[in-house]
Protein backbone atom coordinates (compact mmCIF):
# COMPACT_ATOMS: atom_id res chain seq x y z
CA UNK A 1 0.00 0.00 0.00
CA UNK A 2 3.04 2.79 1.30
CA UNK A 3 6.27 2.64 -0.36
CA UNK A 4 9.19 1.36 1.90
CA UNK A 5 10.79 3.82 4.69
CA UNK A 6 12.81 5.86 4.93
CA UNK A 7 10.18 8.54 3.10
CA UNK A 8 11.01 11.38 1.12
CA UNK A 9 9.61 14.93 1.61
CA UNK A 10 10.06 17.02 -1.16
CA UNK A 11 8.43 20.64 -1.85
CA UNK A 12 7.21 21.22 1.69
CA UNK A 13 6.96 24.71 3.00
CA UNK A 14 7.62 24.87 6.87
CA UNK A 15 6.92 27.23 9.83
CA UNK A 16 8.31 26.94 13.32
CA UNK A 17 7.21 29.58 16.20
CA UNK A 18 9.65 29.23 19.03
CA UNK A 19 8.14 30.56 22.38
CA UNK A 20 9.37 29.92 25.76
CA UNK A 21 6.86 27.78 27.84
CA UNK A 22 7.07 27.47 31.58
CA UNK A 23 8.50 24.28 32.95
CA UNK A 24 5.69 23.52 35.21
CA UNK A 25 3.13 23.82 32.52
CA UNK A 26 5.11 21.82 29.78
CA UNK A 27 5.81 18.78 32.61
CA UNK A 28 1.67 18.72 32.66
CA UNK A 29 1.94 17.49 29.09
CA UNK A 30 4.89 15.69 28.63
CA UNK A 31 4.86 12.15 29.60
CA UNK A 32 7.29 10.94 32.83
CA UNK A 33 9.51 8.10 30.39
CA UNK A 34 11.10 11.42 29.12
CA UNK A 35 12.92 14.61 31.09
CA UNK A 36 11.91 17.83 30.35
CA UNK A 37 14.86 19.85 29.60
CA UNK A 38 14.42 23.50 31.82
CA UNK A 39 16.56 26.71 32.79
CA UNK A 40 15.47 28.91 35.32
CA UNK A 41 11.87 27.77 34.92
CA UNK A 42 11.26 27.67 31.45
CA UNK A 43 11.64 25.17 28.43
CA UNK A 44 11.47 25.90 24.60
CA UNK A 45 8.47 24.81 23.15
CA UNK A 46 6.42 26.62 20.22
CA UNK A 47 4.07 25.72 17.16
CA UNK A 48 5.45 23.73 14.32
CA UNK A 49 2.96 24.36 10.83
CA UNK A 50 3.81 22.06 7.79
CA UNK A 51 2.37 21.55 4.43
CA UNK A 52 3.48 18.45 2.41
CA UNK A 53 2.49 19.16 -1.42
CA UNK A 54 4.51 15.85 -2.18
CA UNK A 55 4.70 12.56 0.27
CA UNK A 56 4.16 8.96 -0.37
CA UNK A 57 0.85 9.02 0.95
CA UNK A 58 -0.14 12.58 -0.98
CA UNK A 59 -0.22 15.90 0.37
CA UNK A 60 -1.32 17.07 3.73
CA UNK A 61 -1.12 19.81 6.36
CA UNK A 62 0.14 19.32 9.44
CA UNK A 63 -0.15 21.40 13.29
CA UNK A 64 2.25 20.62 16.63
CA UNK A 65 2.24 22.39 19.56
CA UNK A 66 5.25 21.48 21.04
CA UNK A 67 5.12 21.86 25.49
CA UNK A 68 9.28 21.58 25.28
CA UNK A 69 12.67 20.03 24.93
CA UNK A 70 13.06 16.82 25.99
CA UNK A 71 16.13 14.26 26.73
CA UNK A 72 15.75 10.56 26.41
CA UNK A 73 18.97 8.93 27.08
CA UNK A 74 21.23 10.46 24.60
CA UNK A 75 18.73 11.67 22.32
CA UNK A 76 16.58 15.18 22.20
CA UNK A 77 13.99 16.14 20.63
CA UNK A 78 10.90 18.31 21.00
CA UNK A 79 7.39 16.86 22.51
CA UNK A 80 4.10 17.39 20.85
CA UNK A 81 1.74 17.97 23.47
CA UNK A 82 -0.49 18.21 20.61
CA UNK A 83 -1.06 17.14 16.63
CA UNK A 84 -3.80 18.07 13.68
CA UNK A 85 -3.32 16.76 10.44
Amino acid sequence: MFPPTPWAYRDARVVYQPAFVRAEAAREATPSRVRLLSLLGWTLGGIFVAEWTNSPIGPYREVAVLSGLVARGFELGAWASHFVV
